[in-house]
């Protein structure tokens, strides 16, 4: 899919915009640290590169929530 380097590039220098809960669970990316890293890294700044940003929160968010919830 066209774009997917410049997403993945994009989350893995994102990578410590990673916001955490008071309880330590995964809330989401920080967009607007993301928005300034793409401008930063030359990125073309499309609806579909935050389609693809998103999809990647929603599987994180996901997988951690289930993470959560076999822990207890």
């Amino acid at each position: 899919m066209n774009g997917n380097l410049e997403a993945l590039e994009l989350l893995q220098a994102g990578a410590s915009q990673i916001r955490i809960g008071g309880m330590g669970g995964f809330i989401g990316y920080d967009w607007v640290a993301l928005r300034a890293l793409a401008e930063d890294y030359g990125f073309d700044s499309s609806p579909a590169l935050w389609k693809k940003i998103r999809a990647v929160e929603t599987v994180v968010a996901r997988n951690e929530a289930k993470k959560i919830k076999e822990r207890r």
